[in-house]
């Protein structure tokens, strides 16, 4: 009843409106009084009619989209406006609508970037957690590692794999897929490695046979780069496999300097295992106490500053020059530091892993007084199966 009454008084404040406008306009033109009054009068009745009719209508859509818009103040996405028409209000209606479909696809969006990021955080954690979060302690060396990903999960990977009281392994790699392919493939690697590597305690046939292990697993174009050594505590010795990967520094205490090893090597995943293994040059490096191994990868040597420079070979090895000396684990972080101090504001756009070795002295007494024979039993072993062709290339040194 309030609502009739509020149509009708609108209806009679125009139709009053409309009477007046009519009565001043008949009389300006020079019309008689009837006239006046017959026009007046019948444009007034015919106002207020329309304007009773009209204004219920648009009354009812007014408050169709005023419901609408209150709706979508409380956040409810799901509904949309309804007017027919072409009018005003029907128009405001559509854009109403428009915005509330971008809400809604912001929304879904956001919830795929929250859910998203929640993956990735999951897999850092997983991935921080299949790196050794401790030095190894094992008689005659010190080792450390670091590795810090471009993105919440890197393709790079390192790790020190027991073999025996005498040896240790020791792999450092970096996959060509980051993100979570990268991982994937990181953890199918670490897997095969502590699988394979206590099985010939030698770094040539432990690579080979990872190789042919992965190959099937690995995605096409997919490969891995990767140096993997074994540390012989008994005779101060680490025989190196590189395949395709960085170049391996050592440094010499007793003359302070800095030597690069560099064999031949393909990655990982792209040969034939035939064609991998024929390729691959293994090389035994002898060292002396305070002597240091340092494997990176080129997330490293490739930091970029602000004027496009790399950091380089030659700048990572005059760091490690001067802080060779140091405990590894403060070698390993010092070496990081500094390739981040040259990028500067730059971002990281690889994963950047650092791992050092340093050989403590030799080492006479094991536990096991077994170890020493069957270590040297199955190293023959692995030599007669590749002595059809030179399976060390010596580097040796005197204490």
């Amino acid at each position: 009843m309030a609502k009739s009454n509020v149509r009708l008084l609108r209806a009679l404040s125009a139709a009053g409106l409309v009477l007046v406008m009519v009565l001043a306009a008949t009389l300006l033109v020079g019309g008689t009084f009837p006239e006046v009054l017959f026009w007046s009068v019948g444009a007034a009745l015919l106002t207020a009619v329309v304007s009773f009719l009209l204004s219920g209508r648009w009354f009812r859509r007014f408050r169709k989209l005023e419901d609408g818009i209150a709706k979508l103040g409380e956040g409810d996405l799901s509904r949309r406006i309804s007017l027919e028409g072409d009018d005003t209000l029907a128009e405001l209606a559509e854009v109403i609508n428009g915005t509330i479909e971008r809400l809604s696809e912001n929304q879904e969006q956001r919830s795929d970037q929250e859910r998203l990021i929640r993956e990735l955080e999951l897999a850092r954690d997983l991935q921080h957690n299949l790196l050794p979060d401790s030095p190894p302690e094992y008689d005659g060396t010190r080792a450390a590692g670091i590795c810090e990903p471009a993105d919440f999960v890197g393709g790079d990977y390192f790790d020190f794999i027991p073999i025996d009281e005498r040896r240790l392994g020791v792999v450092i790699a970096d996959v060509s897929g980051k993100s979570l392919p990268g991982l994937m493939m990181m953890l199918v690697l670490r897997i095969i490695l502590r699988s394979s590597a206590p099985r010939h305690q030698n770094a040539l046939p432990t690579l080979c046979e990872t190789n042919r292990l992965i190959a099937d697993e690995m995605n096409q174009g997919s490969f891995i780069t990767c140096i993997y050594m074994v540390y012989d505590n008994l005779n101060q010795t680490v025989e190196v496999v590189n395949a395709g990967h960085n170049p391996l520094q050592v440094y010499r205490y007793a003359e302070e300097k800095v030597e690069t090893i560099k064999s031949r090597g393909r990655p990982l995943g792209l040969l034939p295992p035939d064609q991998f293994d024929s390729k691959l040059e293994p090389v035994r490096l002898r060292l002396s106490r305070g002597d240091c191994i340092l494997a990176y990868t080129d997330g490293v040597t490739e930091s970029m500053n602000e004027r496009q420079e790399i950091f380089s070979e030659e700048r990572l090895i005059s760091v490690f020059t001067e802080n060779a000396r140091l405990a590894p684990e403060m070698l390993v972080k010092k070496i990081a530091e500094s390739a981040h101090r040259f990028a500067g504001s730059s971002d990281q756009f690889d994963d950047m892993t650092v791992v050092a070795l340093r050989s403590e002295g030799r080492v006479f007494k094991f536990k096991s007084p077994s170890v020493i024979e069957t270590g040297d039993i199955s190293s023959e072993i692995d030599r007669a199966l590749t002595e059809s062709r030179p399976f060390y290339r010596e580097r040796d040194k005197k204490d």
